[in-house]
């Protein structure tokens, strides 16, 4: 099964990032569906039964508190002169301590990966607007969209059909605090 590890965006802040979105509608671009906004921490591919086991055992291992994460900022990949994808970054350290966490729990099964933290709003089919990407860019560099706070962890499986990808949670792994341990 096609798997990944991620965080979901809770529904108040999926409604304001749709708002957002609405901005990239018909500018070149696929917009990602509400119900699937989510942080990847990574993507695993084609995982066996035993490999899915073999995630959930390693990531277990994971010991973070919960913690808070601001939406903040517009961005590019790969490069603001050839656009693929627009997203808004993950401000906290907190989230990048762990994505590493994540990486280096899978390290033996899985590649790793320079993780860059950010929630995908749209991919880019055309670089016919890249102008008016960039204009976007540019009017919500320093914007706050919200800021939720990250308790748990997920191992999805994404089902790819004809009219776009379906993820289904295969497993979720919450984040405790020091006294909870």
């Amino acid at each position: 099964m096609r798997c990944f590890i991620a965080v979901d965006l809770p529904e108040e802040l999926k409604n304001s990032v749709c708002q957002i979105q609405k901005e990239l509608n018909g500018r070149g671009t696929k917009l990602v569906e509400k119900e699937n906004l989510h942080f990847t921490l990574k993507f695993l591919g084609e995982v066996s039964d035993e490999q899915r086991w073999l995630v959930r055992i390693n990531l277990q291992e994971i010991k973070l508190p919960p913690f808070p994460v601001t939406l903040k900022g517009v961005g590019f990949f790969p490069t603001p002169g050839f656009i693929r994808v627009v997203w808004i970054g993950a401000d906290s350290d907190q989230f990048l301590e762990l994505h590493n966490a994540v990486n280096k729990s899978l390290a033996n099964f899985f590649p790793v990966e320079k993780p860059v933290p950010h929630l995908t709003l749209a991919r880019v089919g055309s670089q016919a607007y890249a102008s008016y990407l960039r204009d976007f860019e540019t009017k919500y560099r320093n914007t706050s969209f919200g800021t939720f706070l990250v308790k748990e962890l997920k191992l999805k499986k994404s089902i790819l059909s004809g009219k776009g990808p379906v993820y289904e949670d295969v497993m979720t792994l919450m984040l405790v605090n020091d006294n909870d341990k």
